[in-house]
């Protein structure tokens, strides 16, 4: 019997390290689930903190490139006034141009009548002293510059 004794032994030993077999995978099993659940929950957070990050990340981009543009905008207005005021000066010079050249014509305009009229009083005067026997002075406009 002690033959029996020692499989019926060796049958319940094997039994029980059986069982502690199976009780071990389950506790593995669990452990494993957990650990799965854990790591899931650590890579979710990983991508929320990186998503995190990118939306922080694109909202300096958007800062820095709207506080570009206003920078650019106000430039481009200031540019604009200084153009604009530019542009004013200009159409007051060039309107200011064409009044004296207004003047100016009209003044040459006067200058060439009053010219001729000396002109045909001069050959007036020539043909009266020529009309009396003589002659009269020779035109020499240089000398006549001196003169006056």
């Amino acid at each position: 019997m002690q033959s029996m004794d020692n499989a019926t032994i060796l049958a319940i030993i094997s039994s029980i390290m059986s069982l502690g077999g199976l009780v071990g995978g389950a506790i593995a099993l669990y452990t494993a689930k957990a650990q799965r659940k854990n790591i899931n929950a650590q890579g979710d957070n990983f991508i929320a903190s990186g998503a995190k990050t990118l939306v922080e990340g694109a909202e300096v981009s958007g800062k820095m490139l709207l506080d570009r543009i206003e920078e650019i905008e106000h430039r481009y207005t200031e540019r604009e006034k200084e153009f604009l005021e530019k542009e004013a000066a200009f159409q007051e010079r060039d309107e200011a141009r064409e009044m004296e050249y207004g003047e100016l014509s009209a003044r040459f305009k006067t200058m060439e009548e009053e010219m001729l009229q000396w002109k045909d009083y001069a050959f007036r005067l020539i043909y009266q002293v020529k009309s009396f026997g003589k002659d009269p002075v020779p035109f020499v406009p240089e000398e006549l510059s001196k003169v006056m």
